[in-house]
């Protein structure tokens, strides 16, 4: 990979690229749409450091300015004070549920709302997101906030609920919604594999989150278990767009991702799920083809090619499809990455790897396959503990107690659904919670800090 932006290597995080209004997405089919204030949400934690930088009407002398009580504060009451500012600003900014989630009741119990609505933006390929432009809702909010009255900047939520117009659902992608426990782990992958990209050199960042809501309800799964649902806001960013839906096979990015994904491997890590899975397999001498869980038809001249490019010799096949998202400036040289509830920790890696393109059938792109110099397993010496990292059915003293009934999830989630549930109960503070997830992320990256590149 060409190293043109190394800005983006350095610092505690990627600094740009910020986006301060909507006029960046001027050209993408925005609506607006008004959202109701969640009556019962509460900030779980918030990115202090990365909202100061972000947003300079959080900084310290521009909230002394504003309130000078802060001035005579010693240093601990003061440092206390002005991140319950930012925690506040960051409520009343983000705390709404879409109107029509707020109507709808299966696929989540009753959502409290208050009256007071603001407007959120939503990008048509978003489907449970919206962006919140801060100079915009200032004028529609009923209570001040901190910081003066004239402020720029914008943040991207998760959870949101489905656009106007539009069911939640049990379908896949389709209730609008994400658990509380699923935000959690998303901060855990995002952070860890900013972590990893730096300590490897390469030029790629992520997109920073700014923090965790809790709204206060709960999702309802088809098998009617519930869980806390949850808010995840994160730094503003553009999407790339594609004419088919995914990337061209001639595409710059082709070869970033395929350098991301292998390095992330070396380290235990990578985006490929069952989503991603492209199966092969014989049934009465045909070939079967899925891809994840959607089977698939193909005219036999493209199942020729399917064969003949796969290898398939009659026994089941899997192969793992690459499934990092970009932001829009991957093409320009300063590749972040967005979304992390599709990466996972791994053992190991024994399937070929391959690459996710627009126009081929299957979107088949190059295959790495095992015993190939390019393929990568796991570095015991950088890959995150197993005893805390794999699949054990305990971490840290919690275990499936708050899991879903008859699933076996990977550490990971157990960690992400114990908290949820313990800080909607309210046994755990958020910065209890904060504690927990900095303490597991730190796990992984004492394995690494002192390795060679």
């Amino acid at each position: 990979m060409e190293h043109i932006a190394p800005h983006l290597r350095h610092g505690p995080f990627s600094t740009g690229p910020l986006l301060r209004n909507m006029t960046p997405f001027i050209n993408e089919h925005i609506r607006q749409e008004p959202v109701y204030r969640l009556d019962q949400a509460r900030v779980v934690f918030a990115n202090h450091a990365l909202l100061q930088h972000d947003f300079p009407q959080l900084a310290d002398e521009a909230l002394e300015a504003l309130n000078p009580a802060l001035t005579d504060m010693e240093p601990e009451r003061k440092r206390a004070a002005i991140e319950q500012m930012i925690e506040d600003w960051l409520w009343a900014h983000t705390a709404f549920i879409s109107c029509e989630q707020a109507l709808r009741g299966q696929v989540n119990t009753p959502i409290p709302v208050r009256e007071e609505t603001v407007r959120g933006h939503r990008p048509y390929f978003y489907g449970r997101a919206l962006i919140y432009s801060v100079s915009h809702n200032m004028q529609f909010l009923e209570e001040p906030v901190a910081g003066p009255p004239r402020q720029q900047g914008l943040l991207d939520v998760k959870g949101v609920g489905v656009r106007p117009g539009n069911v939640p659902t049990w379908d896949t992608h389709s209730d609008g919604l994400m658990r509380l426990a699923e935000a959690f782990r998303e901060v855990i992958f995002q952070e860890l594999i900013d972590k990893i990209l730096c300590h490897h050199g390469i030029n790629c960042r992520t997109v920073p989150c700014y923090g965790v809501i809790d709204p206060g309800f709960d999702m309802i799964l088809k098998n009617h278990f519930h869980l806390p649902a949850g808010l995840l806001i994160r730094r503003a960013h553009r999407r790339p767009i594609y004419k088919w839906a995914v990337k061209d096979p001639d595409s710059p990015e082709v070869p970033i991702e395929k350098e991301v994904e292998l390095t992330l491997r070396r380290y235990g890590i990578t985006s490929t799920g069952w989503d991603t899975i492209l199966s092969f397999d014989q049934e009465d001498g045909n070939l079967v083809v899925k891809y994840g869980e959607n089977t698939l038809a193909y005219s036999p001249q493209s199942q020729d090619w399917i064969i003949e490019l796969t290898g398939f010799q009659g026994e089941r096949l899997e192969l793992e499809g690459i499934n990092l998202q970009f932001t829009r400036e991957v093409n320009e040289g300063a590749p972040q990455i967005i979304d992390f509830g599709g990466f996972w920790h791994r053992e190991t890696f024994e399937n070929p790897l391959v690459s996710l393109v627009a126009c081929r059938p299957v979107r088949l792109g190059e295959i790495i396959k095992p015993g190939e110099p390019k393929f990568v397993t796991p570095d015991p010496e950088v890959r995150p503990p197993l005893d805390v990292w794999g699949k054990t059915g305990e971490v840290f003293g919690f275990d499936q107690s708050a899991a879903w009934q008859g699933f076996h999830n990977d550490n990971q989630e157990l960690l992400c659904l114990n908290l949820a549930r313990r800080f909607r109960d309210r046994e755990l503070t958020g910065r209890q919670v904060r504690e927990y997830l900095d303490r597991y992320i730190q796990t992984a990256v004492d394995r690494f800090s002192s390795a060679p590149i």
